[in-house]
């Protein structure tokens, strides 16, 4: 993923401490099968209280991360995500 890119339309799943994927409703993800791309693990920098880890899946064709709703910003290593309520900075640990 190139630095140059600054925002994503993407789709967050979450991922538990034990590394798998939960498929929640609460997210109203899509589906990620049929995607080709990277798969990107967040470490919440701010809520440290969510107990797990956010992951993004960088799509290749469409050139974006994806998560179900909001935007986020990659910059210098980080993935800033916006919501509603708050701003979320994300720390990439490892793909």
């Amino acid at each position: 993923m190139s630095d140059n890119i600054k925002k994503y339309i993407a789709e967050l799943v979450w991922i538990e401490p034990n590394g798998v994927i939960i498929d929640s409703s609460f997210w109203d993800r899509k589906s990620l099968v049929g995607i080709s791309g990277d798969l990107y693990i967040l470490e919440d920098s701010v809520n440290k209280t969510l107990g797990g880890q956010y992951a993004v899946l960088y799509d290749e064709q469409r050139n974006h991360l994806r998560t179900d709703h909001g935007v986020s910003t990659y910059v210098n290593g980080k993935l800033v995500f916006n919501t509603k309520d708050s701003i979320y900075t994300f720390k990439i640990i490892k793909k």
